[in-house]
């Protein structure tokens, strides 16, 4: 069957207004339903999926919470002091030079035997780790030089 486009011409200009009106309400509509309907299922589908999701975090979270210690147990930590050189002048070793590095430096101490564990106290304490040392006796006493390097791990 052929369609006629004089049929459409000879009716009047709201009638054709009407018909023109109705064709582009159908073809909206079936654009919404081929485009716009699938993406809105997409985005609802996402919203659920993401508020499952941070359902999950916050269980997570709370069980995680659950593991860390109290603040009471924090408070009791006792900090590290800062690295000073002069820390290490006492009554059994003196301090002799700090040479700085980059990452650390070098420190030179002159000691008997007995101050040598408390100086590897006093370190720990202060966060720095030893890379290297060496206890060289001189004219009855220590040369005692350390590589040190700041602990990284706190």
């Amino acid at each position: 069957m052929m369609l006629n486009p004089e049929r459409f011409y000879a009716l009047p200009a709201a009638a054709r207004g009407v018909c023109w009106l109705l064709f582009t309400l159908i073809l909206g509509g079936l654009a919404w339903w081929v485009v716009l309907r699938p993406l809105s299922q997409q985005k609802q589908a996402g919203e659920a999926q993401m508020t499952l999701l941070q359902q999950r975090l916050i269980t997570r979270k709370r069980a995680l919470r659950l593991l860390t210690p109290p603040d009471a147990l924090i408070e009791q930590q006792v900090p590290s002091r800062a690295f000073s050189p002069l820390d290490f002048q006492v009554d059994d070793a003196r301090f002799v030079s700090w040479q700085p590095a980059i990452k650390g430096g070098t420190l030179v101490l002159d000691s008997s035997w007995q101050p040598v564990p408390d100086i590897f106290a006093l370190l720990a304490q202060q966060d720095m780790t030893v890379t290297a040392f060496t206890l060289e006796p001189v004219a009855g006493r220590l040369h005692f030089t350390l590589q040190l390097e700041p602990n990284d791990g706190r």
